[in-house]
């Protein structure tokens, strides 16, 4: 069919054409939106103005030197500048370091990467993760992006292994150089170590990280928080040591300071060794304060110190309101435990320890001066460390004193001093744990090598005391009523000394308080002791010497088996044998006095000597003597009374039995006496004996029996005159006086000088070969050899011999030397001279 020219077959071809023609004009439209598209790709950036060459994904770059790779920088996606630089995104920079021995991580969001200087510039946050120096390191190439955390907030690498983990902005990559810094804010964590600082630098090839200014770390130390700061640190992760500038360390109320701190970290990433230089100081819980110039300090695998060296000067202060302490020493080494608990403090060259501590209105001050201290420290049963031990060598010198307050004793109360001196002295402690066991206290001290002890008393008084060896027992505190502990002072102050026991070569001084009496202030009235040993008990204040002692008080020297001296008077006993001697001036004889026992009485200035139920005490002075139960002698008033046991007892016979010695005339140039019994001795035996020296007179009392050479008196009482030293010498021609006064004063001193008369009264008796007399007093001066019998009118004197009989008269008058006798009807008149028939047996 067609119309108007139509046909089916022409629309057909139509139709054919016209879907050729669309399919030409739709690849047409194809091919030039390809075109403009490319054209548009090449020409976007230039409209945009961003310079890219080339984008593609998954990034690698490395670099190596004689097949050892130095770092690796990994991308998620780079975009190549035409500048020759590189936009990285999520990238990751491993660096090896040259040894190969590490693999520490640079990742960040996004960096610029300058591939011509090396040099990547970090877009935003950054994070470091350094390898600790427990943290093994995985071969190059196999380690891969993605950061993990241990559930304590610990960063660790794919490995598992601690890292140090650094999160700072702003870092710069230096690939020449193999350097990472950045001037901004860094915050980092490592094994349970948090901090941060501001501006890093990290070298790659030395491993080496620096913090630059305001370092801040935190860790917890066996439970308790711990802050370190620096104003500048570095980490040398190869080498595992850090070095702090002006560091300062804190932790539960103590801390430690230093300019510079070098720690050295084992492999394990524990610290090894603290090396502190310049103005070094520690300060502990208790408030106490150590500096020193330099401090190494070793530690233990778990960080706890093991041993501390102090070197330089090392100076302690513990101040608070009632007690200061100071210290001083060269060095100091102070050993720790397994458990860092401190086991030994050793101190050497000029130690100086001081203490002053109040308790109630008493201060204590305790000071310890040595070439060497070891002090010994342990854990009591609350798990505080206290000082059980500290020895001291070297001259050491150990001195406490204690002195009240005087608005609280009104001024009336001085000091009191103890002071130990010793090549070695050894304290032990107890206490320091709380109520059951009390305060810290000194239990103990041991002296050696020349040890000495001095004591100065609250009234002044010194007692010094030396020997080979010192032990000293200390009083344990006790509780005042107001509840405040206090050292029990045992009659002693706050020295607090129980006992002391010192052996070997014992010397003892004791000294009074002095005297503000004229007449005894320049008065020796000082005590000596020596002996093998010493025993104190303060309670008691009673010191025992042993071992051959010695006692020397007054100008008398006691020697005895025993010896108790007291502290508090000054008072001796000597028992077990007694020997003593007394010399009453320079010039004089000695006395000399054996005894069982014997009191010695300082205050009194008395010497007592008792005698046993078998034997009596004994004194002599050349040949003169006494002996009696007791002898009791008064050095002040220079008087001797011999006596019973029991004064006034008169049961028996006399027990006191004298001897005097009728001495030689003592100027060698006179000629002998032709009348007398010259150098006769003479024998008094009585119930009580007085001497005294000021009037050269010895009283007898008590059945008095006095025999000589030419016979015996007896009477109720009698009385001896001796003649003065000095009297009667004198210098002949040709003689010397200087020799006749040596030899006179040789003799002087208590019983000596020859007998000058002799007074017995009270029914006297008199004795002589061929010859009784009785009367009431008779008078024998041995200057002319003659006896005066008197009596009285009732009762005259009487004289009876075998050939003349009885002879009486008021007054008889006889020589011992021929058979004469003056007969006088009264007292001086009348005399007349009988010579009897009958000769005296001579």
């Amino acid at each position: 069919m067609t119309a108007r020219g139509f046909t089916i077959e022409r629309m057909r071809r139509w139709l054919l054409l016209g879907a050729c023609a669309t399919v030409v004009v739709v690849v047409g439209f194809i091919g030039y939106a390809r075109y403009e598209r490319r054209k548009l790709i090449r020409e976007l950036p230039k409209r945009l103005g961003i310079n890219i060459q080339q984008d593609t994904n998954e990034f690698t770059y490395s670099q190596s030197v004689q097949g050892r790779t130095l770092f690796t920088i990994h991308a998620a996606r780079a975009v190549q500048m035409k500048d020759n630089t590189v936009k990285l995104h999520d990238v990751i920079i491993i660096l090896y370091g040259k040894k190969q021995d590490r693999a520490d991580r640079i990742s960040g969001a996004e960096f610029d990467y300058d591939q011509k200087n090396g040099v990547a510039r970090a877009q935003g946050e950054v994070h470091l993760d350094l390898q600790a120096p427990s943290a093994s390191v995985a071969p190059a190439g196999q380690t891969k992006p993605g950061d993990k955390m241990k559930p304590d907030g610990d960063y660790v690498d794919p490995t598992g292994k601690s890292v140090i983990h650094v999160i700072t902005s702003k870092l710069v990559f230096i690939q020449k150089l193999g350097i990472a810094s950045t001037p901004e804010e860094i915050e980092f964590r490592c094994a349970g170590i948090s901090g941060h600082a501001r501006g890093a630098e990290y070298e790659s090839d030395g491993s080496l990280l620096t913090l630059e200014h305001a370092v801040d770390l935190s860790t917890l130390v066996r439970g308790h928080p711990v802050v370190v700061t620096a104003e500048r640190a570095q980490l040398n992760s190869s080498s595992n040591v850090a070095h702090l500038v002006m560091a300062k360390y804190v932790s539960t109320g103590q801390s430690g300071s230093a300019d510079a701190a070098t720690i050295n970290m084992r492999t394990d990433g524990s610290v090894q060794l603290v090396d502190a230089l310049g103005k070094v100081t520690l300060k502990s819980v208790t408030g106490g304060v150590i500096t020193a110039p330099h401090m190494v300090s070793e530690l233990n695998e778990q960080s706890q110190p093991k041993a501390t060296d102090l070197t330089g000067g090392v100076h302690y202060v513990d101040d608070e309101t009632e007690r200061h302490a100071t210290g001083d020493a060269q060095t100091a080494h102070l050993d720790f435990d397994a458990k860092g608990q401190m086991r030994q403090a050793t101190m050497h060259e000029n130690v100086r320890v001081r203490e002053r501590e109040k308790s109630g209105a008493t201060w204590t001050e305790h000071d310890l001066d040595a070439a060497q201290a070891v002090v010994d420290f342990a854990q009591n049963a609350q798990g505080q460390t206290a000082a059980k031990d500290a020895k001291a060598t070297g001259n050491a010198r150990f001195v406490t004193t204690t002195e009240g307050d005087p608005r609280a004793t009104k001024g009336k109360q001085g000091a009191e001093k103890t002071t130990l001196v010793a090549d070695e002295l050894d304290a032990m402690f107890a206490g320091g744990g709380g109520a059951a066991n009390g305060p810290m206290h000194l239990t103990h001290v041991h002296g050696a090598g020349q040890s000495s002890m001095t004591q100065l008393a609250a009234d002044g008084s010194v007692q010094t005391s030396s020997g080979d060896t010192l032990e000293l027992e200390m009083a344990p505190p006790t509780k005042q009523k107001s509840g405040k502990t206090s050292t029990q002072t045992a009659h002693l102050g706050a020295s607090g000394i129980e006992s002391a026991v010192q052996v070997g070569h014992v010397v003892i001084t004791q000294t009074p308080t002095p005297s503000t009496k004229p007449s005894q202030k320049n008065a020796d009235q000082t005590v000596r002791a020596t002996a093998s040993r010493a025993d104190y008990r303060a309670d008691t204040q009673l010191l025992l010497l042993s071992g051959s002692p010695q006692v020397s008080e007054n100008g008398m020297q006691v020697a005895a088996p025993q010896i108790t001296l007291s502290r508090a008077s000054g008072d001796a006993t000597a028992s077990g044998g007694v020997k003593a001697s007394y010399q009453q001036n320079a010039n004089a004889v000695p006395v000399h006095v054996v005894a069982d026992h014997a009191e010695l009485k300082k205050a009194e200035q008395r010497g007592i000597f008792y005698g046993s139920a078998v034997k009596d005490a004994r004194m002599w002075q050349d040949a003169s003597q006494v002996e009696a139960p007791v002898l009791d002698l008064e050095q002040g008033p220079q008087r001797l009374t011999a006596r019973a046991a029991e004064t006034g007892a008169k049961n028996g016979g006399p027990v006191v039995h004298t001897v005097l010695v009728s001495a030689a005339n003592l100027n060698p140039n006179s000629k002998p006496a032709t009348t007398g019994p010259q150098g006769n001795v003479v024998r008094v035996a009585s119930w009580l004996m007085v001497y005294t020296d000021k009037t050269r007179q010895a009283n007898f009392s008590g059945r008095v029996r006095a025999e000589n050479a030419d016979g015996t008196i007896e009477s109720q009482q009698a009385t001896v005159t001796l003649q003065p030293a000095n009297q009667g010498t004198s210098a002949s021609a040709g003689g010397s006086t200087s020799a006749a006064v040596a030899s006179t004063n040789a003799a002087a001193g208590m019983l000596a000088g020859k007998v000058q008369e002799i007074v017995a009264h009270g029914q006297v008796v008199l004795d002589q070969p061929g010859r009784h007399g009785t009367g009431e007093q008779l008078v024998y001066t041995t200057k002319d050899g003659n006896y005066v019998l008197t009596g009285t009118p009732a009762s005259p004197p009487k004289i009876t011999d075998a050939v003349q009989g009885t002879v009486t008269g008021a007054s008889l008058l006889f020589h011992a030397a021929d058979d004469s006798v003056v007969v006088s009807s009264e007292a001086g008149v009348n005399r007349q001279k009988v010579r009897t028939d009958t000769h005296t047996k001579q």
